[in-house]
């Protein structure tokens, strides 16, 4: 029998890729000094990207995370805000399974 700590962690497992909608997307360039990478968490899970390249996400994290959300930061002494960014990125549609594979074959 699992316990109350591990039944709470469940949706934060990884899920098998084939049951899962991937779609290929391209996050656009920061300007010279910004990062090159663009990072999100859902679910307890990070996932990070290459800025200016064609990457394989997951529908939910680019709906979830990145679709009209808008990240601010705020100064804890005044409240003001000190600096806002979005990520901007272009949806290249579906990916098939193959195509899936083919991406996660080359990063590991």
């Amino acid at each position: 029998m699992k316990s109350t700590d591990q039944n709470n962690q469940i949706d934060a497992l990884p899920v098998d890729r084939n049951e899962v909608d991937y779609v290929w997307a391209t996050f656009q360039k920061g300007k010279a000094g910004e990062a090159t990478t663009v990072e999100a968490a859902l679910n307890g899970v990070t996932y990070s990207y290459e800025r200016g390249k064609r990457v394989c996400v997951p529908r939910v994290v680019l709906e979830e995370c990145f679709g009209h959300a808008v990240f601010q930061q705020f100064d804890p002494q005044t409240g003001v805000v000190t600096e806002s960014l979005s990520y901007d990125y272009t949806n290249h549609g579906p990916a098939t399974k193959e195509e899936v594979a083919q991406f996660f074959a080359k990063k590991e």
